[in-house]
């Protein structure tokens, strides 16, 4: 079988890249052919060297525009890309090689953007599948073309969601059963860690792993709160993992807030075993979600977390049991969250082993399988 993989993503790798790469090694093991479209922002993650390595096919197509450059620049080159595109169709070289699947990695609504894939669809007997990774709990974002969605969900053989939370809110905003949906979880490697011994510092060290996209991940939400009066005599320091486009707006916030002796910015990291040595407390204070990996690690390596009501959060952890939950995406909500964690700190531990035991409950060990099992039946 020839398995096309489309991924919309606007950086070499990301928690969205996992599954399809798990899957894509599971197919190159069992002889079929792999052909990955992506767009071109930086060198291929090592990830994606391995998989070609192995056989799998790399086609760049253009549609990115680096940030940060000049405005002119940027409206320049984003002109190019508009006029090459009806010139010809930028995902040409995926479907010159006649996948038999298309196996579509996005948000929720994504699809309904890409109107040159749905044309290259149009002229393709390709078995479509989408794999949505966030959703964002809002109706009538300005733009979003929902009669394409649903058209497109309509097409595919499955629309694959990562948590029944955006499940469910993909049914309210396009009013549909969606009745070829289902929910498969992203893989985790559990192989290299499990519950990590407990910290045991005086200083309390917080964490939050993530792109540095605040519209995501709201990790402005956390400063925030401890800006605020009651934190400053506490003994704890965050440490914040990842990079992104919001990193230099967030280093200019700490230093408004004072806080730059207590928030350290570690960049990407590779080991999640040293986080999780360092660190007690999980903060993922998202504004957006799907089912974040950066969460399921957490519980694996036994540590509690405190978590925004969005995507899958509520499914893995449950209040007062594995960490705790705040119901809105607010500076306020998150704080009065955060601050029932402290008072509950002496608890930690414990639930963390209750994290680990609910994780280790609901994950799927074999999603790259799962999912080229769905294919196969195209």
């Amino acid at each position: 079988m020839k398995i096309g993989i489309v991924s919309i993503i606007k950086e070499p790798w990301g928690g969205s890249e996992e599954l399809w790469a798990d899957m894509a090694a599971e197919a190159l093991k069992e002889g079929h052919e792999v052909f990955v479209s992506a767009l071109k922002c930086g060198p291929p993650h090592p990830k994606t060297v391995n998989l070609l390595k192995n056989g799998a096919k790399l086609f760049y197509r253009r549609g990115f525009v680096q940030p940060g450059i000049p405005f002119l620049q940027r409206i320049f080159r984003k002109g190019l890309i508009i006029l090459a595109n009806k010139l010809q169709n930028p995902f040409h070289r995926l479907f010159k090689e006649r996948p038999d699947v298309i196996f579509y990695v996005g948000t929720s609504y994504s699809i309904g953007e890409d109107v040159l894939l749905l044309k290259a669809l149009d002229k393709t007997p390709a078995a479509l599948y989408i794999n949505c990774n966030l959703n964002h709990d809002v109706r009538g974002f300005g733009g979003t073309r929902y009669d394409l969605i649903k058209a497109a969900y309509q097409r595919a053989r499955k629309v694959l969601f990562v948590s029944e939370g955006n499940l469910e809110i993909a049914r309210r905003h396009l009013c549909s059963n969606i009745d070829n949906a289902m929910v498969i979880r992203n893989p985790v490697n559990l192989a290299n860690i499990g519950i990590l011994p407990f910290p045991e510092e005086e200083t309390v060290n917080f964490a939050m792993v993530g792109i540095l996209v605040t519209d995501h991940k709201g990790q402005d939400l956390v400063l925030g709160a401890l800006h605020q009066e009651q934190w400053r005599a506490r003994k704890w320091h965050l440490n914040i993992y990842g990079a992104g486009l919001d990193e230099g707006y967030l280093k200019q916030l700490t230093a408004f807030y004072g806080l730059n002796d207590r928030v350290t910015f570690h960049g990407k990291v590779n080991d999640i075993k040293e986080v999780w040595k360092k660190n007690s407390l999980l903060l993922m204070p998202s504004r957006q979600e799907g089912m974040p990996l950066a969460v399921v690690e957490a519980m694996v390596c036994g540590r509690p977390s405190v978590l925004t009501d969005v995507g899958g959060h509520r499914e893995w952890v449950t209040e007062g049991q594995q960490g705790f939950i705040s119901p809105g995406a607010t500076v306020r909500s998150m704080a009065d969250a955060m601050e029932r964690a402290w008072e509950q700190r002496a608890d930690w531990k414990q639930m963390g082993i209750a994290a680990n035991t609910a994780a280790m409950e609901r994950y799927n060990p074999v999603p790259g399988k799962t999912i080229l099992k769905l294919l196969l039946t195209a």
